[in-house]
């Protein structure tokens, strides 16, 4: 260990040697997967796709109809559809939502914001 009056010596610990390799072998690294991602967009669709190497995926659409209208799809590989249609200020600072799942579930609400919150 070198030393001079602007640089003292400082003394390494020997648990710190070999601790940048200790950390980095000591994480679960998953070799065998993959995974696929994809995505795109212009004016009226924007779409995320993904794929694993487990055979699971998604895919993402969301389409933006006339009207303060927008459709949002989500594919799951499990055969699960979820659909999502906003209609926005059908009231002044009034959305409504309608989102259902695979046909089985239907949600229905309405959103209003103001100044001070939104209910």
């Amino acid at each position: 260990v070198c030393a001079s009056k602007s640089n003292p010596a400082t003394m390494v610990f020997f648990k710190d040697f070999g601790k940048p390799a200790k950390d980095l072998l000591s994480k679960n690294y998953t070799f065998s997967q993959q995974k696929l991602e994809v995505s795109g967009k212009n004016d009226k669709v924007t779409f995320d796709g993904e794929l694993n190497s487990k055979g699971t995926g998604k895919l993402e659409t969301e389409y933006k109809l006339p009207h303060s209208t927008s459709l949002n799809l989500e594919f799951l590989s499990g055969n699960d559809i979820t659909g999502t249609v906003k209609v926005k200020d059908i009231a002044p600072s009034t959305t409504l939502k309608a989102k259902t799942t695979s046909g089985k579930n239907l949600f229905v609400g309405l959103e209003h914001t103001a100044d001070l919150g939104a209910f």
